[in-house]
Protein backbone atom coordinates (compact mmCIF):
# COMPACT_ATOMS: atom_id res chain seq x y z
CA UNK A 1 0.00 0.00 0.00
CA UNK A 2 0.88 3.76 -0.45
CA UNK A 3 1.41 3.48 3.43
CA UNK A 4 3.53 1.11 3.30
CA UNK A 5 6.09 2.21 0.10
CA UNK A 6 6.27 5.78 2.06
CA UNK A 7 7.48 4.04 5.50
CA UNK A 8 10.02 2.39 3.09
CA UNK A 9 11.79 5.53 1.69
CA UNK A 10 15.47 5.91 2.92
CA UNK A 11 16.17 9.26 3.88
CA UNK A 12 19.11 11.81 3.19
CA UNK A 13 20.61 10.40 6.48
CA UNK A 14 20.25 6.63 6.04
CA UNK A 15 21.99 7.58 2.34
CA UNK A 16 24.71 9.67 3.24
CA UNK A 17 26.52 9.51 6.74
CA UNK A 18 27.51 13.13 6.63
CA UNK A 19 23.41 13.88 6.48
CA UNK A 20 22.11 15.40 9.77
CA UNK A 21 18.21 15.15 10.91
CA UNK A 22 17.81 19.19 9.93
CA UNK A 23 18.67 17.83 6.57
CA UNK A 24 15.82 14.90 5.87
CA UNK A 25 13.24 17.66 7.39
CA UNK A 26 14.70 20.36 4.93
CA UNK A 27 14.34 17.80 2.12
CA UNK A 28 10.69 16.61 3.23
CA UNK A 29 9.11 20.19 3.53
CA UNK A 30 10.74 20.94 0.23
CA UNK A 31 9.02 17.96 -1.10
CA UNK A 32 5.90 19.81 0.39
CA UNK A 33 6.21 22.66 -0.69
CA UNK A 34 6.69 21.52 -4.41
CA UNK A 35 2.89 19.78 -3.84
CA UNK A 36 1.77 22.83 -2.40
CA UNK A 37 2.27 25.33 -5.29
CA UNK A 38 2.20 22.71 -8.11
CA UNK A 39 -0.55 23.52 -10.73
CA UNK A 40 -0.34 20.14 -12.27
CA UNK A 41 0.79 17.05 -10.72
CA UNK A 42 1.68 13.76 -12.49
CA UNK A 43 1.27 10.73 -10.45
CA UNK A 44 3.25 8.76 -12.56
CA UNK A 45 3.77 4.32 -12.40
CA UNK A 46 0.67 3.98 -11.65
CA UNK A 47 0.24 1.12 -13.16
CA UNK A 48 2.66 -0.36 -11.07
CA UNK A 49 0.33 -0.74 -8.21
CA UNK A 50 -1.59 -4.28 -8.21
CA UNK A 51 -4.87 -3.65 -9.96
CA UNK A 52 -7.03 -4.50 -6.99
CA UNK A 53 -5.49 -1.72 -5.20
CA UNK A 54 -4.97 1.02 -8.20
CA UNK A 55 -7.98 2.65 -7.90
CA UNK A 56 -8.29 3.19 -3.78
CA UNK A 57 -4.38 4.08 -3.87
CA UNK A 58 -4.93 6.63 -6.60
CA UNK A 59 -7.73 8.17 -4.74
CA UNK A 60 -6.11 7.98 -1.93
CA UNK A 61 -2.81 9.77 -3.69
CA UNK A 62 -4.96 12.44 -5.53
CA UNK A 63 -7.10 13.46 -1.93
CA UNK A 64 -3.28 13.30 -0.45
CA UNK A 65 -2.22 16.02 -3.01
CA UNK A 66 -6.14 18.09 -2.93
CA UNK A 67 -5.52 18.97 0.97
CA UNK A 68 -2.15 20.68 -0.19
CA UNK A 69 -3.29 22.00 -3.63
CA UNK A 70 -6.87 22.29 -3.42
CA UNK A 71 -6.69 23.57 -7.07
CA UNK A 72 -4.17 21.29 -9.10
CA UNK A 73 -4.95 19.25 -11.34
CA UNK A 74 -3.75 15.53 -10.46
CA UNK A 75 -3.27 13.35 -13.30
CA UNK A 76 -2.55 9.88 -12.59
CA UNK A 77 -0.30 8.01 -15.74
CA UNK A 78 1.41 4.91 -17.06
CA UNK A 79 4.86 5.86 -18.53
CA UNK A 80 4.53 9.07 -18.31
CA UNK A 81 2.16 10.01 -20.81
CA UNK A 82 -0.67 12.65 -20.64
CA UNK A 83 -2.90 13.48 -22.91
CA UNK A 84 -2.38 17.35 -23.58
CA UNK A 85 -5.78 19.39 -24.38
CA UNK A 86 -6.08 20.46 -28.22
Amino acid sequence: TFEEYMGRIDTISSIDAAATPDEDKEIASLLLQQIEFANVVVLNKVDLIPEAEREATVKKLTAFVKTLAPSALVLPTSRSKVAMPQ
